[in-house]
């Protein structure tokens, strides 16, 4: 008995024996290197491929520097600065840029390929003059401007305060109320003998370009209405084109002298005693002195002829011009001269002589603006000037002919 089971437990420990799980195989360990080695990383600006060319555009504001200047500032060489600006149309003067013009460079691996100006021609009408250099180097222009419309429209208000507020609240520019002046200017002084509520009303054209208003053209008809007394002016070329104002009988509005000698702006400083700003001390002025923007555009106020034209001290840069019957009128603290002006040159009434600066002894852009007689200095405010000739003859005749027609727009408020 004992014997069988130690044979069925042999027999049990054997079958057991044989169903057990093999112990596992090995497994083969393959050491790891002590450093791996990336593949490289990709360049963050890869190298152009062959015949690529590396563009690079820049448009900047001309601001108070010159052409050249900015074009050095913008790396351009001189060699491409030089050859760019000798390609410019004639007709164009990088001078009489504005700050506010827009300056445009492309260059071309470096090199100066394309010169791109942006701003307004003299009647206001938008501008764009380019210069681009060709395939085989040389350098050609192209100017593009918009095209201007003439309508003519009336405008009419009564003043608020003055005239300058009451056109500006009409949504009128500074320059319409230069024009206006000047019709009136010998019988009305538009700084002290406006009152509220005279009244104005005038046809006069306007420049657009599309819908923006690019600028003025000429008062055709004119009305002021004062206490007591109505003024009215109109418009007549007469046979040489140079044109004028006129009332109903013919008679010449136009005096010798404008009033003032850029476009209506406000006064800073009148004739007579005041505080020296810089000197610190009270002084005679002997002059008007007209706040405005470096660049404003300044006439003649009369046809004379050129005294001088250069730095004259405490005036900075000046133009002295000397008129008939003794009067000489001053053009001080000027930025810089327009073309042509030199003693012995001959300049007509609202010729422009120079532009607003602040040169000389000055603590802002303005035009100090001064008159002597004879050697002596007079308030440029109360000069009496003679009249200009009237009409007569066939020209009075033709100038009735029109007088309807302006009479009735103007009463009317009716345009073309």
């Amino acid at each position: 008995m004992t014997n069988q089971r130690l044979t069925c437990l042999s027999v049990t420990a054997l079958l057991a024996a044989c169903h057990a799980p093999e112990p596992p195989a090995a497994v083969p360990v393959t050491p790891v290197a002590a450093a791996v080695a990336l593949p490289p990383a990709p360049a963050l600006v890869p190298p152009p491929a062959p015949g690529v060319v590396t563009v690079r555009d820049t448009t900047v504001r001309l601001g108070q520097g010159t052409l050249g200047g900015v074009l050095a500032s913008a790396g351009v060489s001189a060699e491409d600065a030089a050859r760019a600006l000798a390609a410019l149309p004639q007709t164009f003067e990088p001078r009489r840029m504005r700050a506010a013009d827009l300056v445009g460079i492309r260059s071309e691996d470096g090199a100066l390929a394309e010169l791109e100006l942006r701003g307004f021609r003299e009647d206001g009408a938008p501008q764009r003059v380019s210069v681009t250099r060709g395939p085989d180097g040389t350098w050609h222009s192209a100017t593009a401007a918009a095209e201007v419309r003439v309508v003519q429209e009336v405008v009419r208000g009564t003043i608020r305060d003055t005239l300058y507020d009451s056109l500006i609240a009409l949504r009128e520019g500074p320059a319409l109320i230069n024009r206006f002046v000047d019709v009136f200017d010998s019988q009305v002084d538009f700084y002290r003998e406006v009152q509220n509520g005279d009244t104005f009303r005038l046809v006069v054209e306007k420049r657009y370009a599309g819908d923006r208003l690019v600028g003025y053209g000429r008062v055709l008809a004119a009305e002021y209405r004062q206490a007591g007394r109505t003024l009215r002016g109109f418009w007549w070329a007469g046979p040489e084109g140079k044109g004028g104002h006129y009332d109903e009988r013919g008679r010449a509005l136009l005096t010798a002298f404008l009033k003032t000698p850029m476009e209506f702006t406000r006064i800073t400083s009148s004739f007579g005693m005041r505080f020296h700003p810089v000197l610190h001390e009270r002084r005679a002025h002997n002059g008007v002195d007209y706040g405005a923007p470096t660049g404003t555009p300044v006439w003649s106020v009369g046809d004379g002829r050129v005294l001088s034209a250069r730095a004259e001290g405490a005036c900075g840069n000046a133009v002295l011009v000397q008129h008939p019957n003794g009067l000489t009128t001053g053009y001080c603290h000027l930025s810089r001269f327009a073309a042509g002006m030199r003693a012995g040159a001959r300049v007509g009434q609202r010729q422009v002589i120079g532009y607003v600066g602040t040169t000389g002894r000055s603590t802002a852009p303005h035009l100090h603006f001064l008159m002597k007689r004879n050697g002596d200095y007079v308030n440029p405010q109360k000069i009496e000037a003679p009249r200009r000739a009237g009409l007569s003859g066939a020209e009075l005749a033709k100038f009735h002919a029109i007088l309807p027609d302006l009479v009735s727009r103007l009463e009317n408020g009716s345009g073309a």
